[in-house]
């Protein structure tokens, strides 16, 4: 049988009790595991997601229902074990795997096995693009929604964790239910995705409460167009809030910065925030009547919106050392006005000292983009880690100049105090789109506040688009001034080049001739300053390999790639084989 592997890996290293009235050889096969805990197993299963369940999994296998539905096949014991056991099945209410199967009556018979227990409602549900299919398929998710939030469901229900792109699957009358006070919900996540809307519904009408008054064990609640009482008394036990409005529709900015500071100050136990197109952007008087508000216990924050409401929330804010920070604006306006720039500077430069501070980072990202850009610090954690990334900002603007985008100087002297005080040794240089030209003095701060730099991961297009003409006005003004150019990121050892294509020909056979050359300049640029580059990476490049054998100019300088079988191979520049750096 399959199982008996698993058997002595369970229990490889395990201590075997000498009183144990079974065999020693006896209990290393799992049906000889004890009820106790086979059913502590079963349950570790059903338990088994994270706070990132919304996001689908493809692999269906490996999903809690499909193992305990599989689990209740092995044996008659195990079967017995299961189904005296609402409560396994109440945790596994995988909305998507159970619109998957074909026939009503699994779902029904899941339903079943949940007996009285609590349950667990997850899943991520989208309409196919399919016309035809998706008539059958609203018929479909309508009737399962109908049955899976009846009255009696709903009161059982402890976790709410689900993303829909059609808000018209729910009754009207199940949607009314969250209306009513709910003693047992502990979770509740619910996000609509439709654009634009199907039709207003109870969630959005300014008269509706959800939960009216008592929801006393609510911990999370994260909802998108939902119309809440700030005043509830059940804000008091939250640890997790996140209040979302589309930003393209009438329901968007629903309350004053003085509402959700007043809320927050009701919430002692917060750990994670997350705004969105939620605040009125606030006037002079709002943000003189209101006083900063500190939340002791948070860990992470997140914003999105305009960029003088993001910065004015955080103005108003007090995070404790080490809090993760997520801010997100898409509409900026340049601002020229430099009392709020330096306010807003001041602002961001308070949250990085916080994060950098008290966070071990090794890896920072900068993606330039045609609107604007995103900086993101990386670790050896997933993005995914607690609900995505630890830091980021991503700004856009709409009306900047063209001629030389002053976002990256702005954030470039807001980050730099905590960047240069950190431990940063590998940096993700990207590029997308176009691009704007970026000022030489951002690009200058933001290299510079990099001190402990060793590894620049990048693309052809980065070094063709920036890094060169970057490198090229610092000489020129170098030789204007008469002093030797700054020496940015002293201790920068390798260089891997993840692309050589170009912008305008992408996936490109033949990478444009030049780009050679402009890598050659990046390297002798750095030996001229006193501090060169003793590594060249391609191992990861995606794309054809440019031919560099003009770099056998750099003595010294090794090239690391892999050939067409994915063998690595190393060529030390000036040992007498150029025609290796030739990639035929």
């Amino acid at each position: 049988m399959a199982y008996r592997g698993l058997d002595a890996h369970l229990f490889r290293g395990a201590v075997i009790p000498t009183n144990s009235p079974l065999p020693v050889f006896a209990l290393s096969y799992i049906s000889r595991l004890t009820h106790e805990l086979l059913l502590t197993i079963f349950m570790t299963i059903a338990n088994m997601y994270d706070d990132q369940f919304i996001l689908p999994m493809e692999d269906t296998r490996f999903r809690a229902l499909t193992i305990v539905r599989r689990a209740a096949q092995v044996c008659s014991r195990w079967r017995k074990l299961l189904l005296e056991n609402g409560g396994i099945w109440g945790r596994v209410i995988d909305v998507n795997l159970l619109l998957d199967l074909k026939t009503e009556h699994w779902r029904n018979e899941v339903l079943q096995r949940t007996r009285t227990a609590p349950l667990f409602i997850r899943g991520t549900v989208f309409s196919p693009y399919s016309d035809k299919k998706r008539q059958e398929f609203d018929r479909d998710v309508r009737k399962f929604f109908m049955k899976l939030f009846n009255f009696t469901n709903w009161e059982r229900t402890e976790v709410l964790d689900l993303a829909v792109d059609n808000i018209a699957w729910f009754s009207r009358k199940t949607l009314e239910y969250i209306q009513r006070p709910h003693r047992h919900l502990k979770i509740f996540r619910l996000t609509t995705l439709e654009d634009p809307p199907a039709f207003r519904t109870p969630l959005d009408r300014p008269n509706m409460i959800a939960f009216t008054k008592k929801a006393p064990r609510l911990v999370q609640l994260e909802c998108t167009d939902v119309a809440i009482n700030l005043q509830a008394h059940w804000f008091s036990s939250l640890c997790n809030f996140g209040l979302s409005y589309r930003k393209e529709t009438n329901r968007s900015h629903p309350f004053t910065l003085h509402d959700i500071l007043s809320t927050l100050e009701q919430m002692p136990h917060l750990e994670r925030l997350n705004i969105r197109w939620a605040i009125k952007r606030p006037t002079k008087d709002d943000m003189a009547n209101v006083q900063p508000k500190l939340l002791h216990n948070l860990k992470k924050l997140g914003i999105e919106d305009n960029f003088a409401t993001c910065i004015a929330f955080l103005a108003k804010v007090r995070a404790p050392r080490g809090c993760h920070f997520v801010l997100t604006t898409n509409d900026t306006t340049y601002s020229t006005d430099p009392r709020f720039i330096a306010g807003a500077r001041a602002v961001i430069a308070l949250f990085a000292q916080n994060f950098f501070s008290a966070n071990a980072i090794s890896r920072i990202r900068l993606n330039l983009n045609d609107s604007g850009l995103i900086i993101s610090a990386l670790d050896s954690r997933p993005a995914s880690f607690e609900g995505g990334y630890r830091f980021r900002i991503e700004c856009a603007l709409s009306n900047a100049p063209q001629e030389a985008s002053p976002l990256l100087k702005f954030f470039a002297e807001s980050l730099s105090p905590a960047l240069s005080s950190s431990s940063i040794t590998r940096l993700l240089l990207y590029s997308s789109g176009k691009g704007r030209v970026v000022s030489i003095e951002g690009l200058a701060l933001f290299l510079g506040s990099l001190g402990s730099l060793e590894v620049l991961e990048t693309t052809a297009e980065v070094i063709n688009r920036y890094l060169c003409p970057f490198f090229s006005k610092l000489v020129e003004g170098a030789k204007i001034s008469g002093r030797q150019p700054p020496p940015l990121c002293p201790n920068l050892r390798m260089v891997s080049i993840l692309s050589f294509d170009v912008y305008g020909t992408p996936n490109s056979e033949a990478p444009a001739p030049n780009l050679a050359m402009r890598l050659l300049y990046l390297f002798k640029f750095r030996e001229q300053l006193g501090f060169p580059i003793p590594l060249l990476d391609l191992t990861l490049c995606r794309s054809s390999l440019c031919p560099l054998e003009c770099l056998e100019e750099m003595t010294g300088l090794s090239v690391i790639w892999r050939d067409r079988d994915g063998g690595q191979k190393v060529y030390v520049c000036r040992s007498g084989a150029a025609n290796e750096t030739a990639f035929n």
